[in-house]
């Protein structure tokens, strides 16, 4: 059984059915993929895990880095090095591959509860209880199920929030830097299709302060409209944790800390986290 049917689960589940276990993947979400995420994807994740050229919205060759003091130094690149994609339509590609395989999914159905057994695990849902002989965990940074088999939870984390605006004509990715704008990390500007960008920031305290104050220096400057899609925060984790593994349990992706801590990036190391623990 998997638990959470993000990039990691549902890749899990893939691997699993493929290579013939009966798999059941459990979601709180009715939707699959609809998580917040800005999107982009490396080279060596697109390439590792292809997707349909119908989800890429761009392949950038360039960015804009804004200093604190407002000056700015562009990067160029002869080859796209990134893809900026429709991250819950690529997500969801992975579990319609699995349920093509035969897995079984369960949505809008909360696991409230895990118990290992010398043989077995069993699983408490809203609904009602299963067996299995082994549990994938990848139910993101915000599940509790790590505390719940005794591993304990990711210990540092920063906060991200993001929003959809509108914006002229398509621009490069911006990424700006300073006290003012995201103490320790970043603010950035993110192009997608039809005139809409995503704004974000990350920040370990007080981050929706940040955050209205970074729209409405973006809104003074005219580099962005109105807010097409307010602003909504999801927690990130900056470490691991310290064990993955219990008696039957496995635990991948955000719920195990598998991100990269310099961006918040997760998508391609929930894929390669998913692969070990399909492969185990």
């Amino acid at each position: 059984m998997v638990v959470g049917a993000g990039p990691a689960g549902n890749n899990a589940a893939l691997i699993l059915a493929k290579n013939g276990f009966k798999v059941r993947v459990f979601d709180s979400r009715t939707e699959i993929g609809n998580k917040l995420c800005t999107g982009i994807i490396g080279n060596e994740c697109a390439n590792r895990f292809p997707i349909a050229e119908s989800l890429v919205y761009s392949e950038p060759k360039s960015a804009r880095l804004i200093t604190p003091d407002s000056d700015s130094l562009e990067f160029h690149v002869a080859f796209p090095q990134a893809k900026i994609i429709d991250r819950v339509s690529y997500v969801h590609s992975f579990a319609k591959k699995a349920m093509a395989e035969g897995a079984q999914y369960h949505l809008g159905e909360s696991v409230l509860n895990l118990e290992p057994h010398e043989s077995s695990v069993r699983i408490k849902t809203e609904h009602r209880h299963y067996e299995t002989k082994t549990v994938i965990i990848a139910a993101g940074f915000s599940s509790n199920l790590t505390q719940k088999v005794g591993l304990g939870r990711v210990s540092d984390y920063v906060t991200a929030v993001q929003a959809q605006v509108k914006t002229g004509i398509a621009g490069q990715t911006e990424v700006y830097l300073g006290q003012d704008i995201a103490p320790g990390f970043f603010g950035w500007v993110v192009p997608q299709r039809s005139g809409r960008s995503l704004v974000g920031i990350l920040a370990r305290s007080r981050p929706q302060q940040y955050m209205n104050r970074f729209l409405d220096k973006l809104y003074l400057e005219g580099s962005i409209g109105d807010i097409t899609k307010p602003p909504a925060k999801w927690g990130i984790p900056l470490r691991p944790l310290k064990d993955t593994v219990g008696d039957r349990i496995l635990i991948v992706g955000d719920s195990a800390g598998q991100v990269k801590p310099t961006t918040g990036g997760g998508i391609y190391y929930s894929l390669v986290s998913s692969e070990i623990a399909a492969d185990v």
